[in-house]
């Protein structure tokens, strides 16, 4: 009975290689430090964006109740 696991030289190749950019990408992933900055949030335009939201949101309120 044949072997599900027996390749060809160009399998065998693939395969190691396949398994190469695996430990490769694995390793650009632990050791690179990807690290985001924090950035800073204007709380104040913040909240006046969200009052303009609030008041758009109660205007088409106000116009679909008519």
């Amino acid at each position: 009975m044949k072997s599900h696991f027996q390749f060809s030289k160009k399998q065998r190749s693939g395969i190691f290689l396949l398994l190469v950019l695996l430990l490769v990408a694995q390793s650009v992933y632990y050791f690179v430090d990807v690290s985001s900055e924090t950035l800073g949030v204007d709380s104040q335009g913040v909240s006046s964006y969200q009052a303009e939201i609030d008041s758009l949101r109660r205007a088409k309120l106000e116009t679909s109740k008519l």
